[in-house]
């Protein structure tokens, strides 16, 4: 178990993240501890505690070849991830010259609520999917029977490798 002190002393090195403003504006001019030394330590805590969960671990790289452009989602694709997904599909389709944009599920292992509502918006917009395994598979038959739409609309079969 991690001590005050010991988050106190650790909080001293840089965090990529940045004090919320309603801690910054709740400064006392009478607390002995700073908001800044709350935060940081907040922040470390956070740190921890996220960093002991693999679970959460999620990430999207883009693979560019002649014909499309892959979306690849690798991890949990749950809550606090929707919006990246959103923000990269956006992105995906600035300047694609002809190519199809592909989000590419075959490497996601947890899709909560709100990655299944994502998906759904996305495939309402015209997205295609490629995943493997049977849960992920049910998931997009789920929600393209939801979007009134056949799955093998939905689906982008899988690129051959030469």
């Amino acid at each position: 178990m991690t001590t005050l002190r010991q988050l106190r002393h650790l909080s001293n090195k840089k965090s990529s993240f940045s004090t919320p403003q309603w801690i910054a504006d709740s400064r006392s001019p009478d607390d002995s501890t700073t908001c800044v030394d709350l935060s940081r330590t907040a922040r470390l805590a956070g740190d921890v505690l996220f960093s002991n969960r693999k679970d959460h671990m999620f990430k999207i790289s883009t693979i560019e070849t002649l014909e499309e452009r892959s979306l690849v989602v690798e991890g949990t694709l749950t809550k606090p991830w929707v919006p990246e997904l959103r923000r990269v599909w956006n992105e995906a389709g600035d300047s694609l010259t002809g190519r199809r944009t592909v989000i590419d599920l075959t490497n996601a292992t947890v899709i909560d609520s709100a990655g299944e509502a994502a998906i759904f918006e996305l495939m309402q917009e015209g997205a295609k999917f490629r995943c493997s395994g049977v849960l992920t598979k049910h998931v997009l038959q789920q929600l393209a029977q939801k979007c009134r739409t056949p799955l093998n609309c939905v689906l982008e079969r899988a690129r051959s490798k030469h």
